[in-house]
C-alpha cells in the first residue's frame, strides 16, 4: 500500500512537473526570442575641420552637453582674413572698373553714333553737292565751245565787215554793229570761263569735303570699332567679377570655417586635439554623441530569425541598471551576418572548414523615454527579448 502511494505521489510530482514546465514555456519562452549580446548604438557624428591651421581656442571638453550650432573650437583665422580682405578688395576694384567702363561707354556711344550718323549724311551731301558741280562743269565746258565757234564766226565776220567797209562797200553802221558782236560774243566766252573758274574752284573745294567726310566717316567707324571693343572689354570685367564674386565668397566661407561648430546635440566625446595643433581637412577631432536618440543593436543568432519581423515588440533590460525595464521595437534587420560586414570577413572556401553559427544585427528602437538619472551609455550591454507572435510586419523595410 505505501509502494502505490509513493507511486501516485511521484506520478502527480510528474504531472504537475509536466504542468508547470509547460506554463513557464507558455508564458516565457514560447513566441519570444533572447540574446544578451546585445548594445546601446548611437550615430555619433565625428567632427573635422573643412579647412587646415592651428588650433587657437578650445571651448568645450569630453562628456559636455552641446546644441547644434555651438562653437566647439576655432583656428587661427589671420591667413584667411588677409585672404578675405585680398579678395573683398578685387572684387571692389572690378566693380570700379565696370561702373567707370559703363559711363564711358554711355557716352562715348551716343557720341559714336552721332558722329557716325553726321559723317555719313555729310558725306552723301557732300558727293551730291561735287555730283551737281560736275555735271554744271560739263554744262558749262559745252557752252564755252559753242561760245568759242560763235566768237570764232564773229571775229570772221568782224573781219570781213571792216575790210568791206575799208573798201567802202558797205556803211560804217554794218561796221559798228559787227564790232558790238564781236565784243559781245567775247564778254559771253569771258563770262562762262570765270564760271567755269569758279565751278572748278567749288568743285575743287567739294572734293575736299568729301574727303574730309570719308576721313571724318572712317574715324567715326573706328571709334564704333573702340566702342565694341570697350564692350567686350566690359564683358571680360562682368566675367572676371563673377569669379572675383566666387573667389570672394570662398574666402568668406573659409574664414567662418575657422569656427568649427556642432553638426547636432549630444556629448563630447572622443576629443583628440589640443591648443596649438595643426589640424586638417577630414582629421577627427572629436564627436558628437546622441544620447536622446541612441537605439539597441541586437546581435540574434541566425537560427533565431526565423520568427522576427519588423514592427515586434521588444523588452531591453540593461546590464548596468538591474530591474530596470524599457520598451522598445524592431525597425530593422540587417542586410548581412556582422562576420560578412567586418574588416577581414571570413574566408570559407578552404579544405579545413568549420562552420560558425552567424550573428545578425538587429536594430530595436526605443518607444518610452528612458530617464535621464539612467542614461543609456554607448556600448552598454543589454539583455534582449523580442515578441514573435505577431508576425506580419516584414522582414525587410
Amino acid at each position: 500500500m505505501n509502494k502505490r502511494k509513493a507511486r501516485m505521489l511521484i506520478l502527480v510530482a510528474l504531472i504537475l512537473a509536466g504542468i508547470g514546465t509547460f506554463v513557464f514555456w507558455s508564458l516565457f519562452v514560447k513566441d519570444r526570442v533572447s540574446t544578451d549580446n546585445a548594445y546601446v548604438m548611437a550615430e555619433s557624428a565625428t567632427v573635422s575641420s573643412r579647412v587646415p591651421g592651428n588650433v587657437h581656442a578650445i571651448f568645450v571638453e569630453n562628456d559636455m552637453k552641446v546644441e547644434p550650432g555651438q562653437l566647439l573650437l576655432e583656428l587661427d583665422a589671420t591667413d584667411y582674413e588677409i585672404q578675405y580682405k585680398q579678395a573683398l578688395a578685387n572684387v571692389e576694384r572690378l566693380r570700379a572698373e565696370i561702373d567707370a567702363m559703363k559711363v564711358d561707354l554711355e557716352l562715348t556711344s551716343e557720341g559714336t553714333s552721332a558722329s557716325l550718323d553726321g559723317s555719313k549724311a555729310g558725306l552723301m551731301g557732300s558727293r551730291e553737292q561735287s555730283e551737281r558741280l560736275s555735271h554744271l562743269l560739263a554744262q558749262l565746258n559745252e557752252k564755252k565751245l559753242a561760245l568759242e565757234a560763235e566768237l570764232e564766226l564773229a571775229q570772221k565776220e568782224h573781219v570781213r565787215v571792216r575790210n568791206l567797209y575799208e573798201r567802202g562797200v558797205l556803211p560804217k553802221k554794218a561796221k559798228d554793229v559787227a564790232d558790238k558782236n564781236l565784243t559781245q560774243a567775247e564778254a559771253q566766252l569771258n563770262g562762262v570761263k570765270e564760271e567755269i573758274k569758279a565751278a572748278q574752284k567749288a568743285l575743287s573745294a567739294s572734293l575736299k569735303d568729301v574727303e574730309r567726310m570719308e576721313a571724318m566717316l572712317k574715324k567715326s567707324r573706328s571709334e564704333l570699332k573702340q566702342t565694341e571693343l570697350k564692350r567686350e572689354r566690359l564683358k571680360g570685367l562682368e566675367a572676371q567679377l563673377k569669379e572675383a564674386t566666387a573667389r570672394l565668397e570662398m574666402a568668406e566661407q573659409n574664414l567662418q570655417y575657422c569656427k568649427v561648430k556642432a553638426p547636432i546635440s549630444g556629448y563630447i566625446a572622443q576629443k583628440r586635439v589640443q591648443v596649438g595643433d595643426r589640424v586638417t581637412p577630414g582629421q577627427p577631432l572629436l564627436s558628437v554623441v546622441p544620447l536622446e536618440k541612441v537605439y539597441v543593436e541586437a546581435n540574434f543568432k541566425e537560427s533565431q530569425l526565423k520568427d522576427i519581423r519588423i514592427g515586434q515588440r521588444a523588452i531591453v533590460e540593461p546590464d548596468a541598471y538591474p530591474g530596470l525595464r524599457l520598451e522598445g521595437m524592431v525597425s530593422g534587420i540587417r542586410a548581412g551576418t556582422g562576420a560578412a560586414f567586418s574588416l577581414l570577413p571570413p574566408e570559407n572556401a578552404t579544405g579545413n572548414w568549420i562552420k560558425v553559427v552567424q550573428r545578425v544585427p538587429v536594430r530595436i528602437d526605443f518607444l518610452t523615454p528612458f530617464e535621464k538619472a539612467k542614461p543609456l551609455m554607448v556600448g552598454f550591454s543589454l539583455k534582449v527579448t523580442v515578441f514573435t507572435k505577431d508576425k506580419t510586419g516584414p522582414r525587410l523595410k
